[in-house]
C-alpha cells in the first residue's frame, strides 16, 4: 500500500480528555504508541473517550505526535452499550475506513463489536492476545449477562485469528493452547511489559529486611471488575487477623467496586488493617513495591500481569494465584490453585513466618525478571510489526 501505509489500533482503553488533552488511566502514555509508530509512522487509534473534569491522578498524558484520534462513543459494561448500540456501531465502521491495516489488542468489546466490519475489509489483521475471553466471562465480567457474552466473545475471538495474518501473545504457552493462530500467520510471543535499567533494584533482599510487624502485604489492580480477587483476599485477611497475626494489607487501585470492598472490610472488621490508597502513581507504587513484605494478587484471570513482573523487579516476594500467564511468572510453591482465601492465608502465613525463604524468594524474583529487560523483548516487538506492515 505504498512507502506510508496507515494502521489502525483497536485499543479497550477508556480514555480521557480534560482541559482540550487527552490521558490515559493505565499506562497507555506515549511510550506505549513510540513501540507502533518506529514501524508504521502515523498510527490511527480507534478508542473511547471519556469527557470529564480533573483526571485521575495517576493517569498518564498522551501527545505522542504521530498518534492521530478516531474516537468511539464512550460507554462502560453492557447496560452503557445498550442505549448507545446503533451508534458505536455507526462510529466503528466509520473510523475503520480509509485503514490499510489493523492491529486489535483482544479480547475487548471493540474487538467484539468490530468483528463484522475487520472481516468485510479484506485488510491485513494483527491479532494481540493479552488476556483470555473465557476465563474472563466466567470470572464475572459482565455481570448477569456473563454467561451469554463469554460464549460470543470466544466464538469472536476464534473467528478473528482466524482471519490474522499475523499474531502475537502476552504469555509463552497459556493463551496460544486455548487460542492457536492459523497456519499461515506471522507469530510472535512477547510481553507488552518492558523494564529499562531503573525498574530494578540493585540487589535483593535479605532476610533481616522482613519479620517486622505488623506485616505488609500490597495488592494492585484494578477494582473495577471482581476479577482481581480482592474479595479471596479480604476473606483472607479476615482469617489472619483471627490467627492472631499481625498483618497489614495496602490496597492500590479503584474502580467502581470501590464501595463494594470498602462494604466487605467493615463486615470483615477489618477496619484497622486496610489501608485504601487509590490509584497511585507509577513512581509511588514501586515505593509501595519496595515497601510490601509480600505482594498479593489473587486473580481470577490474567494474561500476565505487569504488576507481578514489576514487582518481582524490586525484589518482592509474591504469592499469586495459579491462572492465565502467572503460572509463567511465579513458580509452585507460592502458586494457589484453588482460590479459596483459605488456602490465600495458608500461603501467606507460610511465606511470613520464614524471612529467609522471603530474601530467597526476593532473589529469585529479581534474577527472573531481567528477562524482561530491553533488547530482546524489543528485537521481538520490532521483527513482528516490520513482518506485519510487509504486508500492507
Amino acid at each position: 500500500m505504498g512507502n506510508n501505509p496507515l494502521v489502525g489500533v483497536i485499543c479497550e482503553e477508556r480514555f480521557q480528555e480534560a482541559g482540550g488533552r487527552l490521558y490515559s488511566p493505565n499506562g497507555f502514555g506515549d511510550a506505549f504508541w513510540e513501540r507502533y509508530a518506529r514501524t508504521f509512522g502515523e498510527i490511527a487509534l480507534i478508542a473511547r473517550i471519556e469527557r470529564r473534569g480533573p483526571t485521575d491522578a495517576a493517569a498518564v498524558p498522551v501527545t505522542h505526535p504521530q498518534l492521530r484520534l478516531r474516537e468511539i462513543p464512550a460507554f462502560q459494561g453492557p447496560r452503557g452499550l445498550a442505549p448507545k448500540f446503533p451508534q458505536i456501531l455507526w462510529a466503528l465502521r466509520k473510523r475503520m475506513r480509509g485503514l490499510d491495516g489493523l492491529i486489535v489488542r483482544c479480547p475487548g468489546t471493540l474487538s467484539l463489536l468490530a468483528l463484522p466490519f475487520l472481516l468485510a475489509a479484506r485488510k491485513p489483521i494483527a491479532v494481540e492476545m493479552v488476556g483470555d475471553p473465557r476465563a474472563m466471562f466466567e470470572s464475572g465480567v459482565g455481570g448477569i449477562a456473563s454467561g451469554i457474552l463469554g460464549p460470543i466473545s470466544v466464538a469472536a475471538n476464534h473467528r478473528l485469528l482466524e482471519a490474522a495474518s499475523a499474531v502475537t501473545y502476552v504469555t509463552d504457552d497459556y493463551l496460544q493452547s486455548r487460542y492457536p493462530p492459523p497456519s499461515r500467520a506471522i507469530v510472535s510471543a512477547f510481553s507488552d511489559v518492558v523494564l529499562s535499567r531503573e525498574s530494578f533494584r540493585a540487589r535483593p533482599r535479605g532476610a533481616g529486611d522482613f519479620g517486622a510487624e505488623p506485616a505488609r502485604l500490597l495488592f494492585a489492580g484494578t477494582i473495577e471488575q471482581n476479577y482481581k480477587g480482592i474479595d479471596t483476599l479480604l476473606a483472607a485477611l479476615a482469617l489472619l487477623r483471627r490467627q492472631g497475626r499481625e498483618v497489614i494489607l495496602r490496597i492500590a487501585g479503584t474502580g467502581r467496586l470501590t464501595g463494594s470492598v470498602a462494604a466487605a472490610i467493615a463486615r470483615f472488621e477489618l477496619g484497622g488493617s486496610v489501608v485504601l490508597l487509590g490509584r497511585l502513581g507509577h513512581a509511588e507504587l514501586i515505593r509501595e513495591m519496595e515497601a510490601c513484605d509480600l505482594f498479593v494478587l489473587p486473580s481470577r484471570t490474567e494474561g500476565l500481569p505487569r504488576a507481578i513482573i514489576e514487582a518481582m523487579a524490586r525484589g518482592t516476594p509474591v504469592v499469586a494465584s495459579a491462572v492465565g500467564g502467572i503460572p509463567e511468572l511465579v513458580r509452585a510453591p507460592y502458586l494457589v490453585g484453588d482460590g479459596r482465601p483459605e488456602s490465600f492465608a495458608r500461603a501467606i502465613a507460610s511465606c511470613l513466618d520464614e524471612p529467609r525463604l522471603l530474601a530467597e524468594m526476593s532473589a529469585e524474583n529479581l534474577a527472573f525478571a531481567r528477562k524482561f529487560a530491553g533488547a530482546g523483548i524489543e528485537r521481538k516487538r520490532r521483527d513482528f510489526y516490520e513482518g506485519f506492515r510487509a504486508l500492507l
